[in-house]
């Protein structure tokens, strides 16, 4: 997942341009919030996120912390961390992470959304 566009980089972006970064593409989207022990987990381990084909995977990450509570709303989020796999603004993957797990549970759970096979359009 290292090789994939961090839409925010690193910094809080505004909720509009997230909104807008969500509608296209293929996007893994990750809601947190502070001074979460398990999003800090998330956060940290998505660069040790396996993908089994690179043409099948997120095109972007994006991060939505909870000053964007529109976007917390639209896609019904209700537990910290929760992890979408967004293509052109659509969910296609969704993972909740509201109980204790292991890295390597973590980590097998978002493995699951990263890799789902995706039809991908070519542009011409």
């Amino acid at each position: 997942m290292e090789d994939r566009e961090k839409v925010d980089e690193g910094e809080n972006i505004s909720c509009d341009l997230a909104a807008k970064e969500i509608e296209k593409g293929d996007s893994l989207v990750v809601f947190y919030t502070e001074n979460c022990p398990a999003c800090e987990l998330v956060l940290e381990k998505l660069p040790d996120v396996e993908v089994d084909s690179i043409d099948d995977a997120p095109d972007k990450v994006i991060t939505v912390g909870t000053d964007c509570p529109d976007l917390h709303e639209r896609f019904g989020v209700e537990s910290y961390p929760t992890v979408l796999r967004v293509v052109d603004g659509v969910v296609i993957g969704r993972a909740e992470f509201n109980r204790p797990m292991s890295e390597e549970e973590f980590l097998k759970e978002v493995e699951k959304i990263v890799n789902i096979k995706t039809e991908r359009k070519e542009v011409t």
